[in-house]
């Protein structure tokens, strides 16, 4: 065993989605980074937004496009080692830039320079572990893929739990250069003890524990009377396509699509949640009741949201389906998103309320679109399919929090801005729907093809 494979391997592989989640849970901050938007506007005396929200959107847009376009495939060629490495060396250089934030009380030239490049500096660290969790996880855990990908959500989802209460109760003491060092410094520890120590990619023609009898029990069995189980998650594993084919199916593009709206609008909601908040707060509130405002309803929707996925990650392997799960998802987002554009402008509570729904639900949608294209596809190729999913991803984030800033600075307010998210969050419902019936369409052929020896199962299988 090399310095490169060495982990928890086989026997531990249950293990690794945990592993995952605490690396997200210590290293995440860009889940909650919207809190320090009115930290940043008092130490610069400013009323805008848009430009602490193109902070923002550099982590979602580093950290979902460029990093993974890196990460993914070195994690298929080499394993996710080097990644976590890069991932440490990133955060040690956001922690150095976030430091000079203190010595400036001017932001244009000043504060601004050193908010952009410690905001790409943490992109970069996230982006290039994003996928490398989940890609990992996929490739050793095929048999219970959709719940054991929502495991390692759970990092991102509880993160906010602690990293909110700390921006709003410690940072406004120590400073926001030391508040971000210890953010750091506990993310370049979950890199290196709870990702670079234990994680490792599978042998060449690993499967998993009685992988390989169930698949010829499948196989004599169809042989047989034509009767067999296979599920579709199994299906691309059976015949993988190459990622040049891949890349030449419309379902990875509808898939693309489909990830990009629907992230467009949770991230344009999200990242901007403080200053929705603030909206919703009563006119003569104090800076220290806003933000225990903001630190509640992120905390809250935290919770929700690791719920979320675990509860959403079940519902994928239960429907065998991740397009079929996200049907029901994205409907919930939308009642979510439709109630919270109701009751935010004259009720505190209501909103709450409905940042709690909205992070349940979309809680589910993480695990089920890092999920959809290992259900399609196969796990072979999960480091570059899963990439897709986060330049997708990456995009919505880059884009969305900005212009929702924006179109809130221009409007004055953050009323119709949730109701034009929630008519785009409308679409992705049509689009799962149709998704899924074309999917369900097109594996019923291949299982009949298989139950009248047209096609065969092969004998080697290969998910590394």
């Amino acid at each position: 065993m090399s310095f490169w494979t060495f982990g928890l391997g086989e026997k531990g592989r249950k293990l690794l989605p945990w592993s995952g989640a605490i690396v997200s849970l210590l290293s995440v901050v860009s889940t909650a980074y919207s809190v320090f938007y009115p930290l940043l506007q008092q130490q610069f005396g400013m009323s805008t937004v848009a430009p602490f929200a193109i902070g923002s959107s550099i982590v979602g847009g580093l950290g979902m496009t460029l990093g993974p376009l890196i990460g993914g495939p070195l994690l298929d060629k080499f394993g996710p080692k080097i990644n976590f490495l890069m991932n440490t060396c990133w955060y040690f250089l956001a922690m150095l830039c976030m430091f000079q934030i203190e010595n400036n009380t001017v932001w244009e030239g000043g504060g601004q320079i050193w908010w952009i490049l410690g905001s790409c500096c943490i992109g970069m660290g996230a982006g290039t572990s994003s996928g490398t969790i989940s890609a990992s996880v996929a490739k050793w855990n095929p048999d219970n893929l959709g719940f054991y990908v929502a495991i390692d959500n759970l990092g991102p989802a509880l993160a906010p739990v602690w990293v909110a209460p700390f921006a709003a109760a410690v940072i406004p003491q120590v400073g926001i250069g030391k508040g971000f060092m210890i953010l750091m410094i506990l993310g370049m520890i979950g890199y290196f003890v709870f990702g670079f120590l234990p994680f490792s990619t599978p042998p060449q023609g690993w499967t998993p524990p009685g992988w390989k009898e169930r698949i010829a029990e499948q196989k004599a069995a169809a042989a047989a009377d034509g009767n067999h189980n296979i599920r579709l998650a199994e299906l691309g594993n059976l015949f993988p396509l190459t990622f040049g084919e891949i890349l030449k199916t419309y379902k990875f593009w509808i898939m693309f699509l489909c990830v990009f709206l629907a992230c467009f609008v949770y991230m344009g909601t999200t990242m901007n949640l403080s200053t929705i908040m603030k909206e919703a707060a009563a006119q003569d509130a104090s800076f220290s009741e806003i933000m225990k405002l903001v630190a509640t309803a992120i905390s809250l929707g935290a919770i929700a949201n690791a719920i979320g996925r675990l509860c959403w990650g079940k519902v994928i392997d239960k429907l065998d389906s991740a397009w079929g799960a996200l049907r029901f998802n994205y409907i919930g987002v939308t009642i979510a998103l439709c109630l919270f554009a109701a009751v935010f402008r004259f009720s505190a509570v209501g909103a709450i309320i409905a940042v709690i729904i909205l992070y349940f639900c979309g809680g589910g949608s993480a695990p089920m679109h890092m999920s959809t294209a290992p259900y399609m596809f196969g796990t072979k190729n999960a480091g570059k399919c899963i990439t897709g999913t986060l330049i997708a991803t990456g995009c919505a984030w880059f884009l969305a929090p900005y212009i929702a800033a924006f179109a809130r600075d221009v409007i004055g307010t953050y009323y119709p801005v949730l109701w034009g998210l929630a008519a785009i969050q409308v679409l992705c419902i049509i689009i799962a729907c149709v998704m899924h019936s074309k999917i369900t369409k097109e594996k019923n052929e291949i299982l009949a093809k298989i139950s009248s020896g047209e096609l065969e199962i092969p004998e080697e299988i290969d998910l590394a």
